[in-house]
């Protein structure tokens, strides 16, 4: 599975350590979400406060906490949950964002209809369970990890189990279903609004295996621009990674192909296949945004749009961000990129370098993206912001110096808004754990720019 570091921190995966409190930008822990549908999502099933749920009395052990938090999940009683939490746990999540992970879940996938034990582990003083849980359109493995009596963690993995959708008031629906390509499926979700025709744009999500909301914290990004853009009247469609599905299908030879380019032609290949579709478009963010340059002809794309993206090599960026944490290793942090950047497929061994293999970046080598936009053929429009944390000065002058020329390119730059475009500070840990509304200027840049061309 390849880790490198323009990443996503997955929302399904809350925990309280001490390093946890720490800016993970290049975590990877969690596997599928739930709580990508949850954000924004209000709990009505908190009829009690958490003080009031404590106040029942604290189970005897790890053990007994486990199973008072199933019964009270089933029952409906969330935030006697958050009751057991610990003070590290609550000072990263609040009990509305608490509640939006489980009442958000069946809110979207229905109530729980069965839920069986999975292993039990411990390790360094943590109880460690896992909980096999169906829902009536999915099914969910929970992990929930205790100590002193205390919840300390949650992860969980979501999987579809049926294609089911889900209207919403202002007549936009969404479709989960799971998207077939080759010998793998993927959860996706098609959101589409009440027009008989509308242009319909492809989601592509940034390195790191992420879920189809590339979801960091409880921010859900692709379902706020997914949802924004129905209303504007343009449907899409995105679909969580092969890499975090099937990682262990990965191999150190494994490359682009496989982390990229074959499940978005299969996804582009769903989208134009939809009777409402009206030409195909591509919006990809971080890496995600160098893949849609190299798709354009593949897919017949109508228009790009690449979102808090880069010119440059992703090792150079990987470099830069390594150096910026730890200037003491800048020879050696700039030696791994240069020896990225010289990899070719002939002498690969396998060697690692900014969480990928050699074979890997022999891959991604052959793209130049300034070079493939400019012969693209149809309009891209470039979206930055100088307060991403993950993105630099030199990526945006970069643009503009090679792109600002190019008659096809438009090129919009920020000041104040994240890597995934929310207005947080991305490096405190607890602001990714609270609602936020995903910025309206950035619905209309994108929406604009593919209805002009529809």
């Amino acid at each position: 599975m390849k880790k490198l570091l323009l990443t996503v921190i997955a929302a399904a995966f809350i925990f309280a350590s001490c390093a946890a409190n720490s800016e993970r930008q290049d975590a990877n822990t969690a596997s599928g979400s739930a709580a990508a549908d949850t954000a924004g999502i209000s709990s009505e099933s908190t009829s009690e406060s958490a003080s009031e749920g404590a106040a029942e009395g604290v189970p005897a052990g790890n053990e007994e906490l486990y199973r008072a938090m199933l019964e009270a999940w089933e029952d409906g009683r969330v935030s006697k949950m958050y009751g057991y939490a610990s003070a590290e746990l609550r000072a990263v999540i609040d009990e509305d964002a608490f509640t939006q992970i489980f009442d958000g879940m069946t809110e979207t996938f229905g109530s729980i209809t069965a839920y069986s034990d999975g292993a039990r582990t411990a390790s360094a003083g943590y109880d460690i369970y896992i909980c096999h849980v169906q829902l009536e359109h999915a099914k969910a493995d929970f992990t929930l990890t205790f100590k002193n009596t205390q919840l300390a963690g949650i992860n969980y993995d979501l999987r579809f189990t049926d294609t089911f959708e889900k209207p919403y008031e202002n007549g936009v629906t969404e479709r989960y279903f799971l998207l077939k390509s080759g010998d793998y499926e993927l959860n996706a979700v098609y959101t589409y609004c009440q027009a008989d025709k509308a242009p319909a744009v492809l989601l592509i999500s940034g390195s790191g295996p992420n879920d189809y909301n590339e979801t960091i914290g409880l921010l859900t990004p692709f379902r706020d621009i997914a949802l924004g853009l129905a209303e504007e009247g343009v449907n899409s469609l995105r679909f969580e990674k092969r890499t975090l599905r099937y990682p262990r299908e990965f191999t150190a030879k494994y490359g682009l192909d496989e982390e990229y380019f074959d499940d978005c032609k299969a996804a582009a290949a769903y989208l134009a296949a939809q009777e409402q579709t009206e030409g195909v478009f591509l919006l990809g963010h971080s890496l995600g945004g160098q893949i849609a340059a190299v798709l354009a002809d593949d897919v017949d794309a109508k228009g790009l749009i690449l979102f808090n993206s880069s010119p440059r090599h992703l090792a150079d960026i990987a470099a830069d961000q390594m150096i910026a944490a730890d200037p003491g290793k800048k020879d050696t942090y700039e030696s791994y990129a240069l020896a990225a950047k010289e990899a070719v497929e002939d002498t690969a061994k396998g060697l690692n370098y900014y969480g990928a293999a050699d074979y890997y970046w022999a891959d991604y080598n052959r793209i130049n993206v300034t070079e493939m936009l400019k012969d693209a053929g149809v309009p891209v429009l470039i979206v930055n912001s100088r307060s991403d944390l993950q993105i630099f000065d030199t990526d945006i002058g970069q643009w503009q110096a090679e792109l600002s020329d190019a008659e096809n390119v438009t090129i919009r730059i920020y000041d104040d808004f994240s890597h995934f475009g929310y207005r947080i500070n991305a490096a405190d840990t607890a602001q990714l754990y609270r609602k936020a509304d995903f910025p309206e200027e950035l619905i209309k840049d994108f929406s604009e720019f593919i209805n002009a061309l529809s």
